[in-house]
Order: structure tokens, then C-alpha cells, then sequence
């Protein structure tokens, strides 16, 4: 399933809105429009930082070298982050 969000940017725009500028809390939203409070939460926070732009979805998905990968998995089992 992918992760792509349902929600258009104008959607989203509007949602993101009715927070900030109507004062609607993030669990009533999350409610009224089938939306994770925790995805409202990126959304405003996106919002603030990006403007419309950080509600796009990104054009494409990142790849990372099985060497990275690999890097990653090891620094974790080692306590590293």
C-alpha cells in the first residue's frame, strides 16, 4: 500500500487552515476529516517552514546504497544511532 497521502494540497491547505487561522484543534480535525492527528501535526509543521510547497508530496522516492543500508543497520546494532 503506498504512503502517499489521499489529501490534495488544497485539501490539505484547508485543513491546515482551519487550524491556524479558526483555531480548530488538530484532534477535532483529525476526527471530522479521517486524518491521523499526528499526520495534521506534519502538516502545519511543514506548512510553517515550506509555505503550500511543504505540503506537495515529493515527485519521487529516495534511493539509498545497499553499502548505506548496510552502514545504517550496523551503526544502530553498535549503539551509534
Amino acid at each position: 500500500m503506498s504512503k502517499r497521502s489521499p489529501k490534495s494540497v488544497s485539501e490539505k491547505l484547508e485543513i491546515v487552515l482551519l487550524h491556524l487561522e479558526a483555531g480548530k484543534s488538530l484532534s477535532w480535525l483529525a476526527r471530522h476529516h479521517g486524518v491521523f492527528k499526528d499526520t495534521l501535526s506534519n502538516w502545519v509543521r511543514k506548512y510553517k517552514e515550506s509555505g503550500i510547497e511543504g505540503l506537495e508530496e515529493s515527485r519521487r522516492w529516495m534511493k539509498y546504497s545497499k553499502e548505506l543500508k548496510e552502514q545504517a543497520v550496523s551503526d544502530y546494532l553498535n549503539g551509534l544511532g
